[in-house]
């Protein structure tokens, strides 16, 4: 026998938020930083996106995760994952990978720290890719590794 009990209402939480993670692999370097980080080396990044509706509803449920898992798998995929991602001044870098290996390259209007690439995909990117789900991005954390990330914010 199932138990209900009618003389419970339920009422949403006054504020919800779902969160989806992808991980992507990329190669960069750091034009202006005079660290190892200056070199071309490779990432496993973990992109770690967190939502809220966009509009007043009356549901409990913010979104489903398998559309924001797919559109930000599939974001990343043509993008990020497996690619380089410079400086948009980092041109002649840029130029030799992609006449070497036939590699597309992805420019970011500064360098390519975690910092520059999580609030790009805050800003530029997830609005018109999230919109039409009816969500807003509010943080996107990028990890660096296992034990390090950045978090960027509205």
């Amino acid at each position: 026998m199932i138990a209900r009990h009618p003389e419970t209402q339920f009422s949403p939480p006054t504020q919800m938020s779902c969160t989806v993670r992808m991980p992507f692999n990329a190669a960069k370097r750091l034009m202006d930083y005079s660290g190892k980080c200056a070199r071309l080396h490779g990432y496993r990044h973990v992109v770690e996106a967190t939502f809220i509706p966009a509009r007043e509803q009356d549901t409990t449920m913010v979104a489903d995760f398998y559309r924001l898992k797919a559109l930000l798998g599939d974001w990343l995929e043509a993008h990020w994952d497996h690619n380089v991602i410079l400086n948009a001044s980092d041109v002649a870098l840029g130029t030799a990978i992609a006449e070497l290996a036939g590699q597309e390259i992805f420019y970011l209007p500064t360098d390519p720290t975690a910092e520059a690439m999580a609030a790009y995909l805050l800003h530029s990117v997830f609005p018109g890719l999230f919109a039409p789900e009816g969500v807003q991005c509010i943080r996107v954390r990028l990890y660096d590794d296992s034990e390090s990330f950045v978090e960027v914010t509205l």
